[in-house]
């Protein structure tokens, strides 16, 4: 029989023969419990002989009182075995062990492991069941009412749950006989939700980051009857508050105090509070830290995004705390070359390559500019810029954030060079925000934070096929200055504009010096757009296609609407695509009616449709070519 634990699943015999009556008690305690959670239990009456010896050294049970034909010997004898079994399992005591086996008169079978832990258990509901059979209303309410809740406790036990439902069912029937159960019952009710919460603490501990937040929140169970609102899909300002990790060890520790407070259960409780320091300690380390203290400035609500519950990175006008509100909190004064390798410990440590920044004051341009340099120089892939929203309902606020994106020149995968790549670019500086395209800036000047949020709005119209936009800082940018411009190219998270791309060591997104373009690109991709519903193609191709690889053509022809932008219009003729075609894919595909200067341009854009374009019926080689209809121009 294992120290701690419960059998699994697929291994816990179910006691068949009791199941319509145990279903019946289930029902009644569960319905019941919220009517009388404060009465008090029936008291335990003088006819049973009750043993209050202490678990641990005491004398072990006689094997024979399990065949005696006295009811109150039997009683006590099964409250004993109960208890027995309770301190092996949840307390990993040895000497407890031993005397369960003794007491139950030595049957045959293994003594250790799930095995002996469900054999142990179904013994136990066995006889409970023959008192209630061989005694039953000879019996006093006192010991009625304790086999009962005996037989629902058993039996509940032995029912491992499989999914979410039949577990928090579980947590509920051991609530209840906590609650209104008899007081030789409610001990062993203590100590199963106490083994729940110390199972969940080790799980989530141990989980990949991914998971680790939905598998903590089992902890609830202890006091909440349905996990649902936590689990459920819903808008983060809809979602009840994350829990801290207080809240889910303390009403365990309260469980654990009260067992430590009965006699026969002190040295057992003891011992698992010392034993099980390591583990709280663990999980305490990865769970989240409470957000419930930061103080991230106010913004509407639907500003941010969800943020992944990161370590958090508190920073300060002079230094910063590396797990803010976690064990083991760092703090570090500003500038301090350390704080590259410590973010990258603090990410390692985590599992996730992020944190979550917080400005706890006011932060000058400096600070902020001291921040970004080490962070660029750190290994993380994120930093999530924490912001305050109001909640739906119910009063209080939620932490959201501004994700950005960090890219490093040394960065080679296929997510950071589509970044690197980027034709989009913006920089932030103390004395406004500007963007650039296609290696120019849009506008001369750096433009205040209402002009820029019209011009990103503009940017986002006239570029609907590019995401990313490279985000290049400058020294004078203070931390307010670096939220608003990041909100503005974010977007509201019901209509989002780009993803963000903080792009460490490549110099300057444009250098300072780049000359405008001739005309405003901008105006001459919206002018196009305008025109946009007068536009049509015409497609030449030598028969007609099936369904499905006309769809495809559609498909294409729909994208090569980002193509026809990217001419802006500056051709002398109308804009031709020619697709040559081999084995149902395209194997080349060349433009015609284009400017030279947008030459380069169209043709790249141009290509990467032709990578997508796909024939599955027709596998011929062809020609396809498709050109501005009249109306077009």
């Amino acid at each position: 029989m294992p120290g701690r634990g419960t059998c699994e699943p697929k291994g816990c015999p179910k006691p068949v023969r009791r199941a319509p009556r145990i279903a019946h008690r289930l029902a009644f305690l569960l319905a019941s419990s919220s009517l009388v959670a404060c009465a008090t239990a029936a008291p335990a009456g003088s006819n049973v002989p009750w043993s209050d010896a202490p678990l641990l050294g005491g004398q072990s049970p006689d094997g024979s009182a399990i065949h005696s034909t006295d009811p109150a010997t039997r009683l006590a004898h099964l409250d004993r075995l109960l208890d027995l079994f309770d301190a092996a399992r949840f307390g990993g005591d040895d000497a407890a062990r031993a005397a369960l086996w003794s007491g139950l008169d030595n049957p045959p079978g293994a003594r250790r492991g799930p095995a002996a832990t469900r054999d142990a258990a179904m013994r136990l509901l066995e006889e409970a069941t023959r008192i209630e059979d061989q005694f039953g209303e000879d019996l006093s309410e006192s010991g009625r009412d304790f086999l009962n809740d005996a037989i629902m406790l058993l039996s509940v036990d032995a029912s491992a749950p499989h999914d979410l439902e039949s577990l928090e069912t579980q947590a509920l029937a051991f609530r209840s006989l906590l609650e209104v159960g008899h007081p030789r019952v409610v001990d062993n009710a203590r100590w199963r939700l106490y083994d729940h919460a110390r199972a969940v603490w080790t799980a989530a501990a141990q989980a990949d980051p991914q998971r680790r937040i939905e598998i903590g929140l089992h902890g609830l169970l202890l006091e909440q009857g349905a996990l649902e609102p936590w689990l459920r899909p819903a808008p983060i300002h809809q979602r009840p508050p994350l829990p801290d990790s207080a809240g889910l060890i303390d009403p365990a520790l309260d469980l654990l105090s009260s067992l430590e407070a009965d006699a026969r259960w002190a040295p057992v409780a003891q011992a698992v509070r010392t034993v099980d320091q390591a583990v709280r300690d663990a999980f305490v380390a990865v769970w989240p830290a409470s957000r419930a203290a930061l103080e991230a400035p106010m913004r509407p609500r639907g500003t941010g995004r969800r943020e992944a519950l990161a370590p958090v990175v508190a920073l300060g006008p002079e230094s910063l705390e590396l797990a803010w509100g976690q064990p083991g909190v760092e703090t570090l004064r500003r500038g301090d070359a350390r704080l590259p390798a410590r973010l990258d410990d603090l990410a390692l440590r985590d599992g996730a390559s992020r944190v979550l920044v917080v400005a706890q004051g006011e932060i000058s341009a400096s600070a902020t500019w001291d921040w970004m340099q080490g962070a660029g120089k750190s290994g993380l892939a994120w930093i999530e810029f924490a912001l305050r929203e109001a909640r739906s309902e119910g009063g209080g606020h939620v932490i959201t954030q501004l994700p950005l994106r960090v890219v490093r020149s040394a960065d080679r995968g296929p997510e950071a060079m589509a970044l690197h790549e980027a034709r989009l670019a913006v920089e932030l500086s103390g004395r406004g925000a500007r963007l650039g395209v296609d290696g120019a800036w849009v506008d001369a000047q750096p433009l205040g934070a209402a002009a820029f949020e019209a011009r990103v709005a503009q940017m986002r119209a006239a570029y609907p096929g590019d995401d990313a936009i490279r985000v290049q800082l400058r020294p004078d940018l203070a931390w307010p200055q670096l939220l608003d411009g990041l909100s503005a190219l974010l977007g509201p998270i019901d209509a989002p504009r780009f993803a963000l791309a903080f792009v460490w060591g490549d110099g300057p997104a444009l250098p300072a010096d780049v000359p405008m373009p001739p005309r405003d690109p901008l105006a001459a991709r919206l002018a196009l757009l305008s025109a946009a519903g007068q536009a049509a193609w015409r497609v030449d191709k030598p028969f007609a296609f099936k369904a499905e690889d006309e769809a495809a053509l559609v498909g294409m022809l729909e994208a090569l609407e980002a193509c026809r932008l990217e001419g802006e219009g500056a051709g002398s003729e109308p804009l031709r695509f020619i697709v040559e075609m081999r084995e149902g894919g395209a194997s080349s595909m060349t433009v015609a009616g284009v400017a030279e200067d947008r030459r380069a341009a169209v043709e790249a854009c141009a290509q990467r449709v032709a990578s997508g374009f796909r024939l599955r019926h027709h596998l011929d080689a062809m020609r396809i070519e498709v050109s501005e209809a009249p109306s077009a121009k």
